[in-house]
Formats: structure tokens, sequence, C-alpha cells
């Protein structure tokens, strides 16, 4: 009967431990697909509640702690309320990111609003499509400056440029064949000693003619 039962108090324990270890590692997992997917540092954002869409700015994603400035609305703060569900769109290093989230809290004196970091983020990665490089015209016009574009997507851009955009913004894009559209600009790199900006459409735009 004793070996009986340390037979199954061993059992039951090698069960545990597996449930732990296993629990602990998609722990693990999810906080490091999070991280990566996080968005950039004080990003441009849009919610989306069941009263409208608003524009916000990320204020910081540090301490597992996802903090949005307040949205304004004709000079005056939108009224967010704890527990209200919106759905956040934004973008992180990779691209654009659209997630499903609650308010968890609020701070009157800094007007920003906490969210729950989500369990589950669609992400898009530009990296994946097609893009054009023979491009005619190439020029195109982004918040007033002109670039040469080195690629296109229906979803991105790539171009020159001789100052740098700040990761995170919300910018205009102009194209001579089509009507303007806006985009994230997701980051500045430079390719064989030239500076290039790379962006994000928030609608995917019509290609050039050829």
């Amino acid at each position: 009967m004793v070996d009986a039962l340390r037979v199954l108090f061993v059992t039951i324990l090698a069960f545990a431990i597996t449930a732990l270890v296993t629990w602990m590692a998609y722990q693990i997992a999810r906080s490091r697909r999070v991280v990566k997917m996080s968005p950039i540092s004080d990003a441009s954002a849009r919610i989306k509640t069941g009263g409208g869409i608003y524009r916000s700015r990320f204020a910081r994603t540090t301490d597992g702690e996802w903090w949005l400035h307040a949205p304004l609305e004709n000079g005056h703060y939108v009224p967010l309320r704890v527990g209200e569900e919106v759905v956040i769109e934004t973008v992180g290093a990779e691209g654009r990111l659209l997630f499903r989230t609650t308010i968890t809290d609020r701070d009157a004196e800094l007007k920003q609003i906490k969210i729950a970091i989500p369990e589950q983020i669609h992400g898009a990665n530009r990296r994946a499509e097609v893009r054009h490089t023979n491009l005619s015209p190439k020029e195109v016009n982004v918040e007033g400056r002109k670039l040469k574009m080195c690629d296109l997507s229906n979803h991105g851009m790539c171009a020159e440029t001789e100052t740098p955009f700040i990761p995170g913004d919300w910018v205009k894009v102009e194209f001579p064949w089509a009507k303007q559209t806006f985009a994230w600009v997701l980051a500045n790199e430079f390719r064989e000693s030239v500076r290039v900006v790379r962006l994000r459409f928030e609608e995917p735009v019509q290609l050039p003619q050829k």
C-alpha cells in the first residue's frame, strides 16, 4: 500500500512539474513576442472606441506598462473610461500593429491612459511584400519635403532623405499619380552612405501605371 501511494505521489509530482515548465515556457515565449511587437517609443496611434476614432501618441511602453496620451477632440480631452474596450492601431519596428485591449487606469495629472498589454497583436511586415524599384516618377512629397523613392509597395515605401524623420511619427504622403495618404515612420537607415526613411501607409496605395 505504501509503495502504491509513493508511486502515485511521484506520478502526480512529475505531472505538476511538467505542467509548470510548459506554462513557464509559454509565458517566456509570449513575453518575448510582445516585446518584439511593442510600439515604437512615442509612436502615433489611432484609438477606436464605440463612440469614434481618435488620434493619440504613446507616452511610454516601459516596465511592463503601456500608456498613451489622452486624445483630444475640439480642444477637449476625450473622457475614455477605465474598463472600456478599444482597438489600437499603431506602428512597431517592423510595421503596422493592430490589437484589441482595455483601458485599465487613468492619470488625471499627466492626462494619460493606461491600456492592458494585449494577448494578441496582429502585425504586418512590408519586408515580405513585393517592392518595386523601377519607378517613374520617383519623386514624392512627404510633409512638404521632396524625396526620391528607392522602392515602393502597396503598403509602404523607402525613400532617400537629407534629414531624418522621427520614428513613430504620422506623416502626410503625396504622390503625383494618386491621392494623398498618411503613413507611419518606421525607421531611418543608411544604404551605401545614403540616408533613407522607411514608411508604412495607413491604407494601401495605388502603384504608378507603367
